[in-house]
């Protein structure tokens, strides 16, 4: 779960009521709006003396429903000074399916470049096995950095297995791809 820090200006005081709730952004100032606040959490705010300091740390659950929300949180009746931390929820998988190069670098090697395509696909996990088989499940697969896989000839064929991720980290299925010896 996402979490969200409130902290309270030591200049207001040492402590202060504050309620939060979380809404959808269907339009300006939602957490200025008294409304907003009916039925809202209540719960007390620390002053801290450094920004880094933890104040009321809150989890935060998101809708099953995609779209912008706004976790609002007002202190005391401060409608005018009212805090929005915007969430984005996205749970719809990519649109694009992994995909990558291979190139042949001589001697019988080979190059393997994930695609990426920001932000639908975003970052790639990846392994490879030797032989022409079926991909392994995907807590053995690994984050791609910038450098790509080169498999020697000596370690082909192999199958290179791959999934995306968009940013909201929703994958795609597992593409294999059979790189021959």
């Amino acid at each position: 779960l996402p979490e969200v820090d409130l902290a309270l200006n030591p200049a207001v005081g040492e402590s202060a009521p504050v309620r939060t709730t979380l809404v959808p952004l269907d339009r300006g100032g939602v957490c200025t709006d008294p409304a907003t606040y009916e039925g809202a959490q209540a719960g007390t705010i620390a002053a801290v003396e450094h920004s880094w300091d933890e104040g009321l740390v809150l989890p935060v659950t998101l809708p099953e429903q995609e779209g912008f929300f706004a976790l609002c949180a007002v202190v005391e009746d401060d409608y005018a000074g009212a805090a929005t931390v915007i969430f984005e929820v996205d749970r719809t998988p990519p649109i694009f399916p992994p995909g990558a190069s291979v190139e042949h670098i001589g001697d019988g090697n080979l190059v393997v470049s994930p695609f990426l395509n920001p932000p639908e696909l975003s970052t790639v996990r990846f392994t490879w096995v030797p032989g022409d088989v079926q991909c392994p499940p995907t807590s053995e697969f690994r984050d791609f950095f910038v450098v790509p896989l080169t498999l020697e000839a000596d370690q082909l064929p192999a199958t290179y297995c791959i999934y995306g991720l968009d940013q909201a980290g929703n994958t795609t299925d597992v593409v294999r791809i059979p790189l021959p010896g």
